[in-house]
């Protein structure tokens, strides 16, 4: 009967052992839930704020993407306009009709880039105000009578300006789109 006690009181011990490590880990695995259930929602919070910041960001960059096509459609329709102004061949005359398309096309270019400017980046913003001061020059000249005589190195310079804008922008642009 003394040996059925010991048994059963071993037993119980046993029992109470390996139900004392139980608990422990139940406890240790309930911290764990809750850590990692904190850590949730730690990083849901960061990923939302990102998420706010990111949209944010592709708003402006839309907006702004929409005013560089606009003022670069612009600049392209008024040195169109200029090459039109300006022949290459000796003898041809331009019409009062070319000088004024380029006038209008010059002036819608000039009220395109007014509008534009809060929304543009100023290194973009001074090659197209570079831009306009070519096609200035030759409003004035044309509006005053004067007449270039070498139409190529004018014409040349018109389009390496143009030129200069689209690579400025590009720069900008894939600035821009780095993340």
């Amino acid at each position: 009967m003394i040996q059925i006690v010991i048994f059963l009181q071993l037993v119980l011990l046993f029992a109470m052992l390996g139900a004392t490590n139980y608990v422990k880990k139940k406890a240790k695995n309930l911290a764990d839930k809750e850590d990692l259930k904190d850590l949730t929602l730690i990083v849901q919070k960061v990923k939302i704020g990102f998420q706010k910041v990111l949209a944010t960001h592709r708003v402006q960059f839309e907006a702004e993407f929409r005013y560089y096509e606009d003022v670069w459609c612009a600049a392209r329709t008024l040195h169109k306009a200029f090459v039109k102004l300006l022949p290459l061949l000796a003898g041809v005359q331009v019409g009062d009709d070319e000088h004024k398309a380029f006038g209008e096309t010059q002036q819608a270019f000039s009220d395109m880039m007014d509008k534009s400017q809060p929304f543009i980046a100023e290194p973009v913003w001074n090659q197209f105000q570079e831009f306009e001061n070519v096609m200035l020059d030759e409003k004035v000249n044309k509006m005053y009578g004067l007449s270039v005589k070498d139409r190529e190195p004018y014409r040349r310079h018109a389009r390496e300006t143009l030129e200069k804008c689209a690579s400025v922008l590009r720069q900008h642009l894939s600035g821009t789109l780095e993340v």
